[in-house]
């Protein structure tokens, strides 16, 4: 996650901080890399959909799940719809629904939503 974090930083010229809440504990592969998809797919977003905007990653883990929250500030109302050449949506967007099947697979979920001017996606597996 800490390399995700640091090349979306590097790539987007954005400030990328990343957080651990719990003690952190290893996950089991198909967690982490849905937890990581999870993750570069939010990334994509901000970059697409906010881009110039910080970004937020954190993960907290308890005694019976892992949750990987992404942040980033909404889009400022009338700034250009994309910063980012390439990263305009192809084929209507399926990000957040492929997010959710593969959460939904490992009996987890997701939910994104703008909540205080913020963009937040949240996911959520059972350890």
């Amino acid at each position: 996650m800490a390399e995700l974090a640091a090349t979306h930083q590097l790539v987007h010229h954005v400030p990328v901080k990343l957080e651990f809440n719990g003690p952190v504990q290893p996950l089991p592969p198909e967690i982490a890399l849905a937890l990581l998809r999870t993750a570069q797919e939010s990334l994509v977003n901000a970059a697409r959909h906010s881009p110039g905007q910080p970004v937020t990653l954190e993960l907290s883990y308890d005694l019976t799940h892992t949750q990987l929250q992404v942040s980033n500030p909404l889009r400022e109302p009338g700034s250009a719809p994309s910063a980012s050449p390439g990263l305009e949506a192809i084929g209507g967007g399926y990000g957040l629904l492929g997010m959710r099947e593969r959460l939904l697979l490992l009996h987890g979920s997701l939910t994104a939503s703008a909540r205080a001017g913020m963009w937040e996606v949240t996911a959520e597996v059972p350890r």
